[in-house]
């Protein structure tokens, strides 16, 4: 049988370990949101470059 003390500590160490885990998976999902958001500004700008040229190209 385990003492007050030994419950406390296994307590302790579960509640770090999920602890852990939570904020690896915020990090996880915050490198996600921000590659996402790089990919779509540079499809972005790369859709402003072909309308640009697009009209240089119609006044032709």
């Amino acid at each position: 049988m385990l003492c007050c003390r030994q419950r406390i500590f296994q307590a302790n160490n579960l509640f770090i370990v999920c602890s852990l885990l939570l904020a690896a998976g915020f990090v996880l999902q915050i490198k996600v949101l921000y590659n996402n958001h790089q990919q779509n500004l540079r499809f972005l700008e790369y859709t402003q470059r072909i309308g640009q040229h697009m009209f240089m190209y119609s006044n032709c």
